[in-house]
């Protein structure tokens, strides 16, 4: 009987011991993160039903400096900028362009990756340039509100623009032949291109931008945090062997 109430008595000692420890645990502030994980290589659902990427990397390596569990909001791309707008979420982190238009809805860190904006095409097109594209016509594909929506408006006056409201729609559309070419990021294009074979990149770019991560406007605290981890992740060269993970070489 003693043997028993000892043993009893050690499992709620250990069961105490183990509340404590989640307690602390649960003790870290959490970081509410916006994405839209339908962007390989930089966000995206794995096979094992997680949510993997560049970007996804870099937050967590930023939440660690920090202090801070990263919880992940998964959603489409607008409504990712907006849920940090409104302090819903207090970071969009979703190959975030950097634009005029955004710095009113949220404050920008200091930019952690640098891209172009390139065409794809199918292997036997005819169009090999900028030129060639923007005729009348000829319809392109873009994910809705991202900058390849606001660059294809401002320098293609003579085609077509199918919205959609995922990058991976877009290559659909353009393998099925409904559109003739699409625009997207340099990163992901070189990822649909591994995936589609069929498909390849014109040698000229469309525009260069700049990555950041937007943060809630009402809490500049935060800002200055973000911008201090991401630099030290740039200096302690983990920001390159994330980019290494994802892309391989440097950046």
């Amino acid at each position: 009987m003693k043997k028993l109430m000892f043993t009893v008595f050690g499992l709620l000692v250990a069961l105490f011991a183990f509340a404590a420890c989640s307690g602390n645990n649960s003790d870290r502030q959490e970081l509410h993160m916006a994405t839209s994980a339908d962007f390989p290589p930089f966000e995206f659902v794995n096979d094992n039903s997680e949510y993997d990427g560049f970007d996804v990397h870099m937050a967590r390596a930023i939440a660690d400096i920090l202090d801070m569990d990263l919880v992940i909001h998964n959603m489409e791309f607008i409504p990712s900028i907006a849920s940090t707008e409104l302090g819903n979420t207090d970071i969009t982190v979703a190959a975030l362009s950097v634009t005029e238009d955004r710095r009113q809805q949220v404050n920008f860190s200091i930019p952690y990756f640098e891209t172009t904006l390139v065409i794809i095409v199918q292997q036997d097109s005819l169009i090999n340039s900028v030129e060639d594209l923007d005729v009348e016509g000829n319809v392109v594909a873009v994910q809705m509100g991202t900058t390849s929506d606001t660059m294809a408006t401002w320098y293609l006056d003579n085609v077509e623009i199918m919205r959609h409201v995922s990058a991976p729609m877009t290559v659909l559309e353009l393998n099925a032949s409904r559109v003739d070419a699409i625009v997207v990021d340099a990163g992901v294009a070189n990822q649909f291109i591994a995936d589609n074979p069929s498909l390849r990149i014109v040698d000229e770019a469309l525009g260069i931008e700049e990555y950041a991560i937007g943060v809630y406007r009402n809490n500049p605290e935060l800002l200055e945090q973000i911008n201090n981890a991401l630099q030290q992740l740039k200096d302690n060269g983990e920001l390159d062997r994330i980019y290494n993970m994802f892309f391989g070489g440097d950046q």
